[in-house]
């Protein structure tokens, strides 16, 4: 029987899901853009696919930033290489913007049973964590969205330098929440950094919310309450 008595969330698609349904290229970018006198339906879709995956390529290869100052330089970069590759000049202004958007707005939106359900397992004894891929500026949203308080440990993967399911990350959250592995449960969107942390000793569930069941060995919820459930059956 599970003795469950911390839980790891990730945090996009899990407890939070973006504004206008898509997490890159990041908050406002249309209509930044339109601001400038550009309209983005002006660039063919495959345009704008490799433009997108040269941005992310940066992002991925440059992942350690310790704090928000080199969270805002990182993504003024990343706006300006998607801007070169669109072929956008004089994008100074443009990419400050941009940058500043990314960082400073909060550019998602809590599911409706994100905080009822944090308030049971807290209520419960759970010490609650968030394991995230994303930026030093993800303790300021939680805080707008007024969730931060409900987690003792907050590992994001810039300030570790590696993202999911590399296992340092991990490591890093086992570490800061305090809780031995095999008295976790890790929660993500992702089958394969659920993999990862049953790897390392953890229990795992695959949070799939509006997707299809998947078939496979991994267990899986549809949203929050489903994780409330699994531990109260104490699977």
């Amino acid at each position: 029987m599970m003795d469950i008595k911390g839980i790891l969330f990730d945090s996009g698609d899990t407890l939070v899901y973006p504004k206008s349904g898509s997490w890159w290229p990041g908050p406002e970018f249309e209509s930044i853009l339109l601001r400038h006198g550009i309209n983005v339906s002006q660039f063919e879709p495959n345009t704008m696919r490799i433009a997108l995956e040269k941005g992310q390529g940066y992002l991925n290869a440059n992942h350690l930033v310790a704090n928000l100052e080199e969270e805002m330089a990182q993504f003024r970069t990343y706006y300006q290489i998607i801007c070169n590759r669109l072929g956008i000049n004089k994008y100074e202004q443009l990419t400050k913007e941009l940058a500043r958007a990314y960082v400073e707005e909060c550019n998602f939106i809590l599911y409706p049973d994100t905080v009822p359900a944090l308030e049971t397992l807290a209520n419960d004894g759970k010490t609650l964590g968030v394991l995230a891929d994303a930026w030093p500026s993800l303790h300021n949203k939680y805080i707008t969205l007024g969730i931060r308080h409900y987690f003792k440990s907050f590992t994001v993967s810039a300030e570790v330098g590696c993202c999911k399911p590399d296992e340092q990350i991990y490591r890093r959250a086992i570490d800061e929440i305090g809780i031995e592995s095999k008295n976790l449960l890790f929660v993500d969107d992702d089958t394969e950094n659920v993999k990862a942390a049953i790897r390392l000793g953890m229990n795992g569930i695959v949070m799939l919310r509006n997707r299809g069941i998947e078939e496979g060995e991994v267990p899986f919820a549809m949203d929050l309450h489903d994780i409330l459930n699994y531990l109260a059956r104490g699977e």
